[in-house]
């Protein structure tokens, strides 16, 4: 069986806490989720030529098709979970996920214009308009992101009063729960802006970006 959208250890997760769950009781936890996303720093220091190691020590290769990047984006984010948990009122051996507090913090957000394009000039513009759109690209993912979290984690029955021997356990229980949910929407989530950048990535955008300015400007 096949449960779209949800990973396996989702699915095993609710199995083993359904009935349990049941004995203590509804109880939703106030949630909140933050975001932070800042202006992107601008690098005009790297040459076209050490762009891409620079990119490859951010964990991403070189863009496929061309024979000189002249721009590149990295991107780096956070995700920092923060609960309260409680026992529940009317059972002692039951504890309640009181708060869950979620901060998306974007830690590197940097564009590279290679060195040998000066500002003001047409192939600095073309470039660093296509990083932008990148940047613009990765700040809509973080806001689905969000918004992705905010559903899951809303209407996850995980995250309901649970059993457990003590306050600890209870804690670790929801630990888990809680990183299934996030790991299984950052990865979802990763994986749409991924396919979003490799769209603008392509030889033929490449080359229609290039045909804007004259070729001796390049």
């Amino acid at each position: 069986m096949r449960f779209p959208g949800l990973s396996i250890v989702t699915v095993l997760l609710s199995a083993f806490l359904g009935t349990a769950q049941a004995a203590c009781g509804a109880s939703a936890p106030q949630i909140g989720i933050a975001l932070a996303f800042p202006a992107p720093g601008i690098s005009h220091e790297l040459a076209s030529d050490e762009i891409p190691q620079a990119m490859r020590a951010h964990g991403r290769g070189a863009r496929a098709g061309t024979v000189r990047q002249v721009g590149a984006t990295a991107f780096t984010l956070n995700t920092e979970v923060r609960m309260s948990v409680a026992a529940a009122e009317q059972r002692r051996d039951c504890f309640r996920l009181k708060r869950l507090d979620i901060r998306l913090d974007v830690l590197q957000l940097d564009v590279f214009i290679a060195s040998e394009l000066a500002p003001g000039t047409c192939p600095y513009r073309v470039t660093m308009a296509h990083e932008q759109r990148h940047v613009d690209i990765y700040r809509a993912g973080v806001r689905r992101l969000k918004e992705e979290l905010e559903t899951a984690l809303g209407g996850s029955t995980l995250l309901r009063a649970i059993p457990a021997a003590s306050i600890e356990q209870a804690m670790e229980r929801f630990r888990i729960a809680i990183d299934t949910i996030v790991s299984d929407a950052r990865r979802k989530n990763s994986e749409e802006m991924a396919r979003d950048n490799a769209r603008l990535d392509t030889p033929s955008s490449y080359r229609e970006e290039h045909a804007r300015c004259p070729a001796s400007d390049w």
